[in-house]
């Protein structure tokens, strides 16, 4: 079958999300006033945009198909490809996420935390593998949440070995991809994905899948609390106004994380935020 290669001017986003929550509920769930926190409404209505836009949500090895020009032209047709991910696998999103994914008909990708599965507020063993059985991608985001660039390499390749293991043994499914902790990486960092086995790798940085992306650097679109759907609308097709204004922010942040270190600005802004947790 004809393939067909992806454009050079086209994008593919990925989204991250970390916590979907309900509004107004009895019990608070101690995620209200985080900054990466939206609202089940908020999420249903962002989803709804994306359908209504011709979207056409995949699951990271299918990314890695589309831009290296293995997907063929019928494929291509389906939709405008995009990729809706989860950082740490919190039970708020099995609870809200996931039923709102299922009307839409839509995929998404957990990357979890396997050494905390099953810890409070933490997705159980049993939900991981009912998701991975449902069709979601379940992949790692390391075994304990620590940045890995700072990290000696047998203590990354620890992280990232020991956590493929788990979650291979949860899912009975290989584990090819990564997020990065805290957006924490580097060329050695890349090298242990390698060794270890990960096919490819998600970072925190700004910017869109391209045919020219890094398969242990691809980017994402971190989803926030504060940005408005015409906000989202617009990020997710790559507004240059709003895509530059993002890479300004983001290029500073990387400035100052390498200035004061990862482990000195993460509690900086877990202070600032006034987050309990990672």
């Amino acid at each position: 079958m004809k393939v067909q290669h992806l454009p050079k001017d086209s994008h593919i986003p990925a989204l991250c999300y970390h916590h979907v929550i309900p509004e107004n509920a009895p019990i608070k769930t101690g995620f209200e006033d985080h900054p990466f926190s939206v609202t089940i409404t908020r999420f249903e209505k962002q989803m709804q945009r994306l359908a209504d836009s011709g979207y056409r949500p995949i699951l990271p090895e299918a990314l890695l198909q589309v831009i290296k020009g293995q997907r063929s032209a019928d494929e291509e047709k389906k939709g405008k490809p995009v990729l809706i991910t989860f950082d740490d696998g919190w039970q708020n999103n099995y609870h809200y996420a996931m039923p709102v994914l299922r009307a839409f008909g839509f995929v998404a990708t957990i990357f979890v935390i396997a050494g905390r599965i099953g810890e409070p507020d933490y997705m159980t063993l049993e939900q991981v593998a009912q998701l991975a059985e449902e069709g979601f991608g379940i992949e790692s985001h390391t075994c304990n949440h620590r940045p890995l660039q700072p990290l000696e390499d047998t203590e990354v390749e620890i992280e990232l070995g020991k956590s493929r293991q788990i979650l291979e043994d949860v899912t009975q499914k290989q584990i090819e991809f990564i997020s990065y902790p805290h957006g924490s990486y580097s060329k050695r960092v890349i090298n242990s994905c390698r060794r270890v086995g990960y096919k490819a790798a998600f970072s925190s940085d700004f910017g869109y899948a391209t045919a020219s992306s890094h398969e242990f650097r691809l980017p994402r679109l971190m989803i926030k609390k504060g940005h408005s759907l015409e906000y989202f609308e617009s990020v997710c097709a790559g507004d240059n106004l709003i895509s530059r204004k993002a890479m300004l922010l983001d290029f500073a942040k990387k400035r100052i994380m390498k200035s004061m270190g990862v482990t000195v600005y993460n509690r900086l802004y877990r202070l600032r935020n006034n987050l309990k947790s990672d």
